[in-house]
């Protein structure tokens, strides 16, 4: 769960505080809910997509394990705002193909780190609409965000600093480029 705070423009800076030192990147594809959906096969699944876009879930995992928390904080680590950026288009989910062969990649500073087709996700989209529509309705609008392919940062232990480039695209849905700004504008307020 990332609160509406958390939602930035597709390309521009993305401001964090400074010292910050596990900041993660996370390409994901957007699936956006066209209709109410409560109990859904996965056959039925696509005629609840209304659109898709790219997603950026930019994570600070220093702040998701802390000893100071039981548990994973997950809202915490994703809850910075202005973090995940979106877009830059929401494209109809009628003029997409085969989901399953959409290619995900990002890079920075110009070196690929995430490479990977949508079909080849622990979770397809069928899958994820029919396990959360077993659990919760689905209202036009939400956005369901699949989980990442392959290729962070943690997995790598190579984090975002100051000053990189990262470059989103999903096939058919167009591409996003993001700087991180490390400052004291960030709006995090005081750390645990």
């Amino acid at each position: 769960m990332r609160p509406n705070s958390g939602i930035a423009a597709p390309s521009g800076e993305i401001r964090v505080e400074a010292g910050t030192t596990e900041l993660d990147w996370e390409l994901e594809l957007g699936v956006v809910i066209g209709r109410r959906a409560r109990h859904v096969g996965r056959e039925e699944a696509g005629n609840y997509v209304a659109a898709f876009l790219i997603l950026n879930d930019v994570t600070d995992r220093s702040l998701i394990y802390r000893k100071d928390f039981p548990g994973a904080d997950w809202l915490r680590g994703k809850g910075m705002p202005d973090s995940m950026p979106a877009g830059p288009y929401l494209v109809p989910a009628s003029v997409i193909g085969e989901i399953a062969a959409l290619r995900l990649r990002l890079s920075v500073n110009g070196e690929v780190m995430q490479d990977e087709l949508a079909g080849d996700m622990i979770l397809d989209v069928p899958r994820l609409i029919e396990y959360l529509s077993s659990r919760v309705e689905l209202r036009p609008g939400d956005v369901i965000a699949t989980g990442t392919p392959a290729g962070t940062g943690a997995e790598r232990g190579r984090f975002l600093r100051d000053g990189d480039v990262i470059k989103a695209e999903i096939d058919g849905l167009g591409c996003q480029t993001s700087r991180i700004v490390f400052g004291p504008e960030s709006g995090l307020g005081d750390r645990p």
